[in-house]
């Protein structure tokens, strides 16, 4: 009987083991993400002192995600959401103005975590009126033309620059409904014009976003927006603004996300608009 017994037990504390060994906590799964990560910087930044590499092996790091644009996740409210998400450990290194983050794709948990690409990012103060339309473009884009764009033309809006155009579409300026907002709607009203932002995003597609709003973008906001040809937009435009080059300098961060590379390299839309991190070469 006492034989019996010790052999149950023994079967229990078994089972217990083969339960806690196998589920396996959030924590256990970053921390060796995180490791992976740090040796695949040091790998990398060539350039970094003694001092920097010994931070980058003993510091902690700050994960920064962000949900990918890709294949919907059943359950999820975002339309464009993913079970995956982009993650990027991050080090903010000493003597360094920019931060190294090392990027990777992965569940929340990081349990299939690894580094694929180094990113030297500095982030810049930029004029906030251009960030705020552009992510109001963004932000549009998504939410109402996700059906008529692919994937990669929605990341193309996402994540290369726009044109900033001055142009006459027929858009007519909403007059407030409180009286008291009216006098001062008008005084202002004088001095708005229509500007566009626009995205080439190849196969004869322009995608753009109209507004009013004052020279500088602010007060603009998207009241009209859609798909078209590149030659009509052009008959539509009465001046250029800003081309997606000059949109680079105002929006320091576009610039950076262009520089890291894509996924698709062998795309003909990224070589041509010079995404990939070899597209010189191709």
């Amino acid at each position: 009987m006492l034989r019996h017994k010790m052999a149950a037990a023994m079967a229990f504390a078994f089972m217990l083991m083969a339960l806690f060994c196998g589920c396996r906590s959030d924590v256990y799964y970053q921390n060796r993400a995180i490791e992976r990560a740090r040796a695949f910087l040091l790998e990398e930044a060539k350039e970094l002192d003694w001092r920097q590499q010994e931070f980058v092996r003993y510091a902690d790091p700050v994960i920064l995600h962000s949900h990918i644009l890709g294949k919907v996740s059943y359950g999820t409210p975002d339309l464009l959401g993913s079970e995956s998400r982009q993650i990027c450990v991050t080090w903010q290194l000493p003597d360094q103005k920019g931060v190294y983050m090392v990027y990777g794709v992965s569940g929340g948990r990081m349990e299939y975590w690894v580094p694929e690409r180094l990113i030297r990012k500095e982030f810049v103060n930029v004029p906030t009126p251009l960030v705020d339309s552009a992510a109001a473009a963004v932000k549009y884009a998504i939410s109402n033309l996700s059906e008529e764009l692919t994937t990669e033309e929605l990341n193309t809006i996402r994540f290369s620059a726009p044109s900033l155009l001055m142009t006459n579409f027929d858009v007519t300026l909403k007059l407030p409904e409180d009286p008291a907002e009216q006098a001062a709607f008008a005084e202002a009203a004088g001095k708005m014009m229509q500007l566009t932002l626009a995205w080439n995003t190849g196969s004869n597609k322009t995608v753009f976003f109209c507004g009013n709003g004052m020279p500088d973008m602010t007060q603009w906001s998207v009241e009209r927006a859609g798909i078209i040809k590149p030659d009509e937009l052009e008959r539509r435009t009465l001046r250029t603004v800003l081309t997606p080059e000059q949109f680079y300098k105002e929006l320091p961060q576009l610039a950076a996300r262009k520089s890291v590379g894509c996924s698709c390299k062998d795309s003909e839309l990224c070589r041509r608009e010079g995404v990939c991190r070899n597209a010189e070469k191709k």
